[in-house]
C-alpha cells in the first residue's frame, strides 16, 4: 500500500475521509462552466448525497485494500479547499509495473 499522505509547501495530498463531506460538496458542485474539454461539469446537489460519498469512500478504501486504484485529494493548506485528486491506476504487478497517473482539477482552480 502507498503512503497515506503528501505535502507541499501550500498542498496536502490525502485520502478523504468521512469530516471531508462538507468541502467535497462544495468542490463537486461549485466552478462555474467548463473551461476546457477535459473540465467536469459541476453536479447537482442531489448528487452528492452523504449515503453516495460514504460509498464513494468504501470503493476507494477497497480498491486501495486491492492495490488496483489509489486516488489521494488535493487540498490546499491555507484553506482547507479542495482543488482536484492524483490519481494511480494499476494496471500490472509483477517483474514489470504498470499503472496510469492521472490528475483533476476542480476547474474553479
Amino acid at each position: 500500500m502507498l503512503q497515506s499522505e503528501f505535502a507541499t509547501r501550500r498542498l496536502r495530498l490525502r485520502k478523504l475521509e468521512t469530516a471531508d463531506y462538507k468541502v467535497w460538496v462544495k468542490a463537486e458542485t461549485t466552478g462555474g462552466p467548463a473551461k476546457n474539454r477535459w473540465d467536469l461539469s459541476p453536479r447537482a446537489s442531489d448528487q452528492c448525497t452523504k449515503t453516495k460519498f460514504r460509498e464513494m469512500l468504501k470503493w476507494y478504501e477497497q480498491k486501495a485494500k486491492a492495490d488496483d486504484y489509489y486516488r489521494y485529494w488535493v487540498f490546499e493548506k491555507k484553506t482547507g479547499e479542495l482543488v482536484g485528486w492524483v490519481d494511480f491506476d494499476i494496471f500490472v504487478r509483477s517483474t514489470h509495473q504498470f499503472a496510469n497517473f492521472g490528475y483533476q482539477l476542480y476547474h474553479a482552480h
